[in-house]
């Protein structure tokens, strides 16, 4: 029988906190979608997922939030119909590097070519960008960054999203990446 001595287990003790510590616990989100069953994400502890609208035939919004952070997140899911088929990568890819090319976008960000990124979990993929609005003021009703883009989960749902924070890209940012990585379709 191997002996631990006290120290030994403060250690390993201290090791699994460090290497859980910073996860965040989630919790299971369902979002009825009209004419497609439901969206199901992972949602941060201590995030609040507001669901307004939606119905039998419109899409419902998502506003995600979380006290005394500074950021603020939509998504919008939307069933895709069966007549359409399960929009290419390629299609969904063109389409955020459309909206990441607007004149509305390129008048205001910092940076002149913005990167678009690829998004994937086990039933989502998608793209996204980020940029820094280069007209921010402190103090304003805007935002300083933002991250938006489009995914579709399982072929029959298409999810477009919108992160804004005046905090550089960090742990929320992230949180959110992992949010829509998580999206599922659910019966």
């Amino acid at each position: 029988m191997v002996k631990t001595s006290r120290r030994a287990l403060v250690l390993i003790a201290a090791a699994l906190l460090v290497t859980f510590g910073g996860a965040h616990a989630a919790e299971p989100r369902r979002i009825p979608v009209a004419n497609g069953g439901a969206l199901e994400v992972q949602v941060p502890d201590g995030w609040a997922a507001d669901v307004q609208g939606g119905g039998a035939t419109s899409a419902p919004t998502v506003q995600l939030t979380a006290p005394g952070r500074d950021f603020a997140m939509t998504m919008a899911p939307i069933a895709i119909p069966p007549s359409a088929g399960k929009p290419s990568p390629e299609r969904i890819r063109a389409a955020v590097e459309r909206l990441a090319a607007s004149p509305e976008i390129a008048a205001r960000t910092e940076n002149p070519s913005v990167a678009v990124r690829e998004l994937g979990g086990p039933q989502a993929s998608g793209y996204y960008f980020s940029v820094t609005d280069k007209t921010w003021k402190a103090g304003s009703d805007d935002y300083h960054y933002m991250t938006q883009g489009a995914l579709v989960v399982g072929g029959t749902v298409a999810v477009n999203f919108i992160f804004l924070s005046n905090t550089a890209p960090g742990p929320d940012l992230d949180a959110a990446l992992d949010l829509l990585r998580s999206a599922r379709n659910a019966p």
